[in-house]
C-alpha cells in the first residue's frame, strides 16, 4: 500500500527549510575558515616579528683612547647589525664598581648623561666617548666594572621597549669589552633602588 504523498505546500515547505539550512551552514563555514585564515596569518606574523626583533639589536664595540693617558677618551662605536631599522635608540652607562686612584669606591652608580640616537638604520654607525656617558671629575678609574646599556625600540613596535648589555672592565691602563654575565640582573636590582630612594626624597 503507498503512502500518499503530503500536499504540494507541506513539500515546498520542508524544500525551503533544507535550502535555507544548507545556505545557514555554508555560511557557517565561511566564516570558520575565514577567521581560521585570519588567525594562522596572525600567528605567522608574529612568529616572523619576534624572529626579527631577535635579530635587530644594536651592537656596541670600544676602539681606542684619543688621549692615552685617559680611557674615558676611548671611542665607541654603536651599529645595528640587524635587518631592519630600530628607533628610540639611547645609551646610558651603569657602573657595577669602581675604584680611583685615592682608594675611593663607587658602586651601582649610573652615567651623568644619555646619548639620544633616535633611529639606527641598518649597518649605521654612531660613535661617542665613553666620558660623554660617564663623569669622572676628571680623576681616572683605576679598576672599573660597568656596562653600556642600549634602550631601544624595533621600528615595527616602537610601544615594545628593548634592552642590550654591553660590559667592560677598565684595569690600570687597559680597558677591555668582557662576557656580559649577570650584570644585567645587578642595572635593575640598582634601578629599582634608585626608583625606591626618589619616592621616598619626594615624600
Amino acid at each position: 500500500m503507498s503512502r500518499a504523498k503530503p500536499p504540494r505546500e507541506i513539500q515546498e515547505r520542508r524544500s525551503s527549510k533544507s535550502a535555507k539550512r544548507s545556505k545557514e551552514h555554508t555560511s557557517t563555514d565561511w566564516k570558520f575558515w575565514t577567521g581560521l585564515g585570519i588567525a594562522i596569518v596572525a600567528l605567522l606574523v608574529g612568529i616572523l616579528g619576534i624572529w626579527l626583533s631577535a635579530l635587530d639589536r644594536p651592537t656596541v664595540s670600544f676602539g681606542t683612547p684619543k688621549d692615552p693617558s685617559n680611557l674615558m677618551s676611548t671611542e665607541a662605536t654603536v651599529v645595528n647589525n640587524g635587518v631592519l631599522s630600530i628607533t628610540k635608540v639611547s645609551l646610558e652607562a651603569y657602573i657595577r664598581d669602581a675604584e680611583v686612584p685615592d682608594g675611593v669606591t663607587i658602586e651601582h652608580q649610573f652615567g651623568q648623561s644619555k646619548l639620544t640616537v633616535g633611529v639606527l638604520r641598518i649597518s649605521e654607525p654612531t660613535y661617542f666617548e665613553l666620558r660623554s656617558l660617564i663623569f669622572t671629575g676628571g680623576r681616572p678609574f683605576a679598576k672599573l666594572d660597568g656596562a653600556i646599556v642600549a634602550h631601544f625600540s624595533p621600528i615595527w613596535a616602537p610601544f615594545w621597549k628593548r634592552h642590550s648589555f654591553f660590559r667592560f672592565a677598565i684595569d690600570g691602563n687597559s680597558l677591555r669589552q668582557v662576557p656580559a654575565e649577570n650584570i644585567e640582573d645587578d642595572y635593575w636590582a640598582a634601578r629599582k633602588e634608585l626608583e625606591k630612594s626618589e619616592i621616598h626624597a619626594r615624600e
